[in-house]
């Protein structure tokens, strides 16, 4: 299980590091991306997360954290915190990736955090509506020519509601309404910061356009985001509790410490 969990985790860090800029969904592997927004000031930034959905499937366990505030991050952070002001702590927070390379059942996939219970027949969407989310490359497309996307591996941008399509929620080909392609899902996708988000991964079941999506739970495997507005990191999973040292561990401390005492204290005497 060790062996897994490294393996893993070299498998995230050579993904972070292949990255030049937002993959969209035509690249077949879509990169994992982070939107956040301030509805009242119609204010947001957008960050590379530095894996692509590939590496990122259901069971990806390791506990993985982001800071925001990073060099390669440039200002992003800094000028939506500045820009929601009062309202940083109504800001809503999503997380995303696609793929819509080929025409066979299941080639259409896409990863997304979501508020809505996906067991209710009512929040999962049908194949046909799936289909129409990889509109939202207008959205990646566009953000990789602003902020820091162009020269660093993983970028990031703020954008305002009169930049378009560089805008979290343009009606063009964004999130308006907090749904993939402006309403074209039947759950909102974003949620609160400071809030635990689900994730899941979503993909065509079939050839029947009516019929619901494919979809699994990454909460199945007890794992969820979490966006600290306060810190400006975001994190995946369930951070590592630190190892308590048994008795006898601290019972040996404690005689080294008595030792060097000792010691200290004969030497002051000599």
């Amino acid at each position: 299980m060790k062996l897994k969990m490294i393996v893993a985790a070299l498998a995230f860090a050579a993904a972070g590091s292949a990255n030049a800029d937002l993959s969209n969904s035509l690249s077949g592997n879509g990169s994992l991306f982070l939107g956040v927004i301030d509805l009242t000031g119609q204010v947001s930034a957008t960050f590379d997360l530095g894996i692509n959905m590939d590496s990122f499937q259901p069971g990806f366990t390791s506990y993985t954290t982001w800071n925001l505030n990073a060099a390669n991050y440039g200002t992003a952070w800094n000028q939506f915190v500045t820009a929601a002001g009062a309202n940083l702590a109504n800001a809503k927070y999503l997380i995303g990736a696609m793929d819509s390379v080929g025409s066979a059942v299941g080639n259409d996939r896409y990863l997304s955090t979501s508020t809505a219970n996906m067991a209710v027949a009512s929040n999962q969407p049908a194949n046909t509506s799936l289909l129409q989310w990889q509109g939202v490359d207008l959205f990646i497309n566009a953000s990789n020519t602003v902020g820091t996307h162009p020269t660093e591996a993983d970028g990031a941008h703020f954008a305002v509601l009169a930049d378009g399509n560089s805008y979290l929620a343009n009606t063009n080909g964004g999130f308006a309404n907090g749904k993939w392609k402006t309403s074209h899902s039947p759950f909102v996708a974003w949620g609160n910061v400071n809030t635990a988000l689900d994730f899941y991964a979503f993909a065509t079941s079939s050839t029947s356009g009516l019929a619901k999506a494919s979809i699994v739970s990454y909460n199945d495997f007890a794992q969820d985001f979490y966006l600290n507005s306060t810190t400006g990191t975001l994190t995946y999973g369930t951070a590592p509790v630190a190892a308590v040292p048994e008795a006898d561990t601290y019972a040996l401390l404690l005689a080294g410490l008595g030792l060097v005492g000792f010691m200290a204290r004969r030497r002051k005497v000599a």
